[in-house]
Order: structure tokens, then sequence, then C-alpha cells
């Protein structure tokens, strides 16, 4: 079993191979040539693994040699110029094999510093002059550097950016500015020197922790909005759901909710956010992006972009006295039909989105996109965590069919009152990673597992990412490093004292194709961006708690394919709007 775990073969794959080798113990007339080839060579039909259809296409050539119609150079592993026994043994030397991604190798590794949380590092040209900048967030502040690892500029804050820094054409003069906000409820847009833009800075009512931010043109009028959500609130008297105009004031018929907020109704107005929570997207197709805000406490709130909230189906109506019922009004429960009731016995697991980002993905590909989120679970109310679920809603908040009653993982190795270092980061993206003609999920969860589901809920594999509680997930990156043209999923696994990483790859059928040391902890996705300006992605890796005194690290890996990354950082793009967008 340990050997078949090395090497990656299945059971299996091991019998079809004796079945090759006692086949060419009755054929073979020579001895077999003392050489290996790499699987990658044998891999015909680029799957990712040597298998029986690579053996038909070898067979289809076998016997002849340099010169016959149809020789195929390809199938001469040994190079002799004809394709017999000696290629034969060759290729049952690695039946069964899986193709080896190649490692990335670090280019250049700098700046100093500590703090930075979920924040993925930004990669993007500000400056308009074809080289990219990176921005990495760290205690007290935010760093501009050059490519080549320059120091460019910083700009203080108070505490921790949780997030990381966006960029957004705030002002619609068609150039990026970044914004980023601090846990003193801060928020601060710049320009490419690092000079606060005029209305700027901006602070909370309430001066929490802003754990999620976003930029995006939420109402199509040409120029970047901000949005934010905070942790915490005062229990309706002050607000934590913001979005701002690029001039720093507050949007009409913003914020959300607050002591006489004409929406506040039976919502959960004290419950905020605690991981990149929000989400903004447009759910219903009218070029106008509604906004996602997953609470800590049983609810989720949508709203459109001028602040009027999403309502949802009628079978909710339990939710509220008034006459329309909203997404924030909605306790959830892993069971739908409770759900509906709105209170359920203490028995039934208690949905909590204290740190589950929202994913907007039309995973059906009909047009209307869900909205995906993994709740924690907890018994009766409120209490240690249980595990968690993923949830797959329409815009009117009934689930996808395939996912009620919700796929879920019942124990949890990471969470409140169970451990892990930092917060745990349950997180659903989606992408094509199975060639299919619909999208597939993968999901964080808090039992340490990466699990990957289809558009209908059904679990296609698990792979345990996180030895035990004492690591912590990135979210998920997707984009084909294993040359099968199908996007693979990214992901680091850290751990603290001592501070390292291990960046994982798993192919889209579960099988685990690269494990890579990298000497840092971080909390943060790395980022997928072409650094140095040769057609192709850099790893980007930005320090939790830094391994030695580095705290970027940039990689390159030429086994990236450019065109098939489709979710290249954390929250997706470089505004963390969390929303795949059609075609993408």
């Amino acid at each position: 079993m340990d050997l078949l775990k090395k090497t990656g073969r299945t059971a299996a794959s091991w019998a079809r191979r004796s079945s090759l080798l006692l086949l060419a113990s009755f054929l073979m007339i020579s001895p077999a040539p003392a050489q290996q080839v790499d699987p990658r060579t044998a891999d015909f039909d680029s799957s990712g693994v040597v298998d029986f259809s690579d053996f038909l296409a070898f067979a289809s050539g076998f016997g002849k040699s340099a010169g016959d119609e149809g020789f195929d150079a390809a199938l001469d592993l040994d190079g002799s110029a004809r394709i017999d026994f000696a290629d034969f043994l060759l290729f049952v030397d690695v039946f069964g094999d899986l193709v080896p991604v190649s490692e990335p190798e670090l280019l250049r590794a700098f700046g100093s510093g500590e703090g930075n949380w979920r924040g993925s590092p930004l990669v993007v040209d500000i400056t308009g002059d074809g080289t990219p900048e990176i921005f990495a967030t760290v205690w007290n502040r935010l760093i501009a550097y050059s490519a080549d690892g320059t120091q460019l500029w910083s700009v203080a804050c108070q505490g921790r950016n949780y997030s990381g820094p966006v960029a957004g054409d705030v002002d619609g003069d068609g150039d990026f500015e970044i914004a980023f906000a601090d846990n003193g409820g801060v928020i601060r847009v710049v320009d490419e020197n690092g000079q606060i833009l005029a209305g700027w800075p901006q602070t909370t009512r309430l001066e929490p922790d802003v754990r999620s931010i976003a930029a995006a043109d939420v109402d199509a009028d040409g120029s970047d909005e901000i949005i934010v959500f905070s942790s915490l609130t005062d229990r309706g008297a002050e607000p934590n759901m913001y979005i701002y105009e690029g001039d720093g004031q507050v949007k009409t018929g913003w914020p959300h909710y607050f002591e006489t907020d004409l929406y506040r109704g039976s919502a959960y107005d004290h419950a905020g956010g605690f991981n990149c929570n929000l989400a903004v997207g447009d759910l219903d197709g009218d070029g106008l992006l509604e906004t996602v805000f997953p609470q800590d406490y049983g609810s989720v709130s949508v709203f459109k972009q001028d602040g009027v909230p999403v309502y949802v189906d009628s079978k909710f109506s339990a939710h509220s006295t008034g006459s329309q019922v909203h997404w924030g009004e909605v306790r959830s429960w892993l069971n739908s039909t409770v759900e509906g009731e709105k209170w359920g016995p203490g028995s039934t697991h208690f949905l909590e989105f204290t740190m589950s980002p929202a994913t907007i993905a039309d995973i059906d590909l009909d047009g209307s996109p869900e909205i995906l989120v993994v709740p924690n679970l907890e018994s009766g109310t409120v209490g240690p965590w249980k595990g968690t679920a993923l949830g797959v809603y329409n815009m009117d908040r009934t689930h996808q069919p395939g996912f009620d009653p919700m796929p879920a993982v019942t124990t949890a190795i990471v969470g409140e009152g169970v451990g892990g270092p930092g917060e745990p980061n349950p997180v659903a993206i989606a992408g094509n990673i199975a060639g299919d003609a619909n999208l597939e999920i993968v999901v964080t969860h808090a039992d340490g597992t990466c699990r990957a589901y289809s558009h209908l809920g059904q679990e296609l594999w698990s792979v345990q990412v996180l030895p035990s509680g004492d690591y912590a997930p990135s979210e998920p990156l997707l984009a084909d490093v294993t040359g099968d043209g199908l996007a693979d999923v990214i992901l680091l696994s850290s751990k603290r004292d001592p501070n390292t990483s291990e960046l994982i790859v798993i192919d889209g059928q579960g099988r685990k194709r690269l494990s890579f040391a990298i000497p840092l902890f971080t909390l943060a996705a790395p980022t997928l961006a072409d650094v140095t300006g040769d057609g192709r992605p850099e790893l980007v890796v930005l320090a939790t708690y830094p391994g030695d005194s580095s705290i970027v690290y940039i990689y390159t890996w030429g086994a990236v394919d450019a065109a098939s990354v489709i979710w290249p950082t954390g929250r997706g793009d470089s505004g963390h709007t969390g929303w795949l967008r059609p075609g993408q």
C-alpha cells in the first residue's frame, strides 16, 4: 500500500501493469535496455497519467521503423528509430504512473514585516508603464514594490489590514487606484504614488475591524465604488455594510443596518463578517451589481446597488411580519424545512457564516448565477464548530437542485472552539475542472479536506490538505499546471512554529500531483500573475509570518498555462469581488 501511495498508482493500474509485464515476458526476444523514461514521454494523450489509451496509441505504431508510413517518433521511446519490444518494456515500466508536475523555482524574495492576514499579494500595473507593481500589507502599513523587489512607497494604517488591498478605477480616469482598510475602521484610497485621494480616508461609524473590502462599478457609472463589511456592530445602533462613492461619500441608500433602517426588520443587524466575506456581482443580468454579505449569526444579507434588499421566495414568509421578506431576515439551518419555519429544534444544525466568503458563479450555465457559501455548523444555536456545509442558493434564496439538504462534513479540526492557527477559511470557488459542460465547486472544509462537487451536488473527490489542526488552508486557485488542458486546484497548507507552507496541486480527478515547501506561514492565497513580462504567470506568495527575513516570494512556474487561469488570486480578482464572470 505504501508503494501505491508513493507512485500514485492504483491497485487496478498495478494489475494492468502486471498483465503487460507478463505479456512482455512471453514475447521478449532480447533483454530490455538499461534505461528509464520520464512518464511524460509515454503520456501520448497528455491526460496526466500513462494509461490504457496510451497503450493503444503505442500499439498502433508497434513494429514500425523510421521511414515507414505512419511512423511516430514519439512512440520510439529509446530513440532506436524502431518501435519494438525495447520500447514496449520502457512503456510498461511507467504504465500507471502519474506525470510529474514541474516545481516552482524561486526567482526572488524580498520585503520585511509581518501581520498580513487574508490579503493575497496584489499585482497590478498602477503606473501604466506596462510592468506590474506588487502591493503587500503588513502590520500598520501598505507597501508598494516594483517587480524587482525595490520598495516604492508605503502608507501607514492602524493595525492589520485583514483582507489586503484592492485595485479599482475609483475616480474614473482610466487608471487604477488602491484601496485598503484597517482594524480601526478606516478606509484609505491612494494613487500610484501612495498619495491619499481627495475625500479619503473615511471611517465607518463604529470603527470596528474592516475585514472585507472590494472595488467594483456597482451602478455602471464608469467608476468603481468601494464596498466594505466590518466584523462587529452594536446590535443595530451602528451599521457595518457600506458602499462609498469615489469621492469618499457614502452612496445613497447605504449603509446597513442602523437603528432606524427601513430594512432592519427581523434582520440580524448586529452580525458582521469575520473573513473576506463579501461578494459583488450581477445576479439578475441587468448590468447592475448586487452585494452579498454572509453574516456571523445565521444570515446572509443581499442588496442591490441602490441599497434596496433582494427579496426571497414566499416560502420564507414566517421570518418577518412585513409584506416581503429579504435575505437578511432569514435564519439558516441545515434542514431547509426548518428554514421555512424560521426556528429549528436544538438538535438541528444551526448555520453561521462567520468566516464564509461568498462566491458568485453560474454553476449550471443557465444564465442565472448562484451564490456559494460555506457556513459552519453549530449544535442548537451557537457553540463550537461541528463541521461545515456547502450552500448553493438562487437569487430568491431557494436552494439550487442537488444542494438541499446541503452537502456537509460533521467534524472539524479547525474552527471556533476547536483550534487552528489564525482563523479557518471555509470557502467555495467554481470552475470547469472536469471538462464537462458545467462548473464544479471546490471547497475547503473545517475537517481539513479540500473537496470537489458537481453542479448537482454530487461529491466528486476529497483530499486531506491539513494534516492536523495545527495547519491553516488558503483559498484555492484554479489554473492548469498538469498540462491536460483543464484547471487544477492550487492551494497552500500552512503551519506555525516553524513557519512553513506546503504548496499543493490537485488535478480534476482528485489526485494530489504536487507537494512543494515554501518557507513561510501564510493565511493568504497566493497570486498567479505575469510579474516578469514573459507572458507566463509567476507564483507570488505573501507571508503572514515569515520563515526568514523576507515576506514576498516570487516563483517562476513554467507549468502554468496562462490561458487556463480561472481564479488567479484570493477572491478571484484584483477587486476582491468573488465573482466568476460569464465565460471566465
